[in-house]
């Protein structure tokens, strides 16, 4: 096969420049940072960004009404008043960790389910130890939405 041509990379580049710009140029008109736009390019974090954003509350929409949901310059909420400094919880942050907690939640099930009868369907000789990576490897994905649960949105 050999190494990728000129024409593969510019192929890359030129989606990248076909993508990027608008998603960046759609971010800042709604109040975001033109960063969120890597994540268009991860597989999977695109499609749950997308959704996020969707159903998020967009800060230069509507007026006044939106102010609590202005992201902050350091993601923590800094109110004076407060004794202690806590994460802003919410915006679009918090509800991509929501929405990234419950499709790892659904990927873990999805696994151990599928994954344990695959390997416990031959009756005669059930593989116990590929049942057991299979619930393994379920705990890890739904310990890591339970870890985006917790540092983006703060619960």
């Amino acid at each position: 096969m050999g190494s990728l041509s000129i024409w593969h990379w510019l192929i890359v580049i030129l989606f990248i420049v076909i993508f990027a710009i608008p998603v960046a140029r759609i971010l800042q008109r709604a109040g975001y940072s033109r960063w969120w736009t890597v994540l268009w390019f991860v597989p999977l974090f695109n499609v749950v960004g997308l959704w996020a954003f969707a159903f998020s509350r967009w800060p230069t929409v509507g007026g006044g009404s939106n102010l609590e949901s202005v992201p902050l310059t350091n993601g923590y909420n800094n109110d004076l008043n407060s004794s202690q400094i806590t994460p802003a919880g919410n915006g679009m942050v918090a509800r991509l960790g929501q929405a990234l907690h419950w499709a790892a939640a659904g990927i873990a099930v999805l696994l151990i389910v599928i994954g344990g009868w695959l390997n416990l369907i031959d009756a005669s000789q059930p593989s116990w130890e590929g049942f057991g990576f299979t619930v393994l490897a379920g705990l890890i994905v739904w310990l890591f939405g339970r870890a985006c649960l917790y540092v983006l949105s703060g619960r």
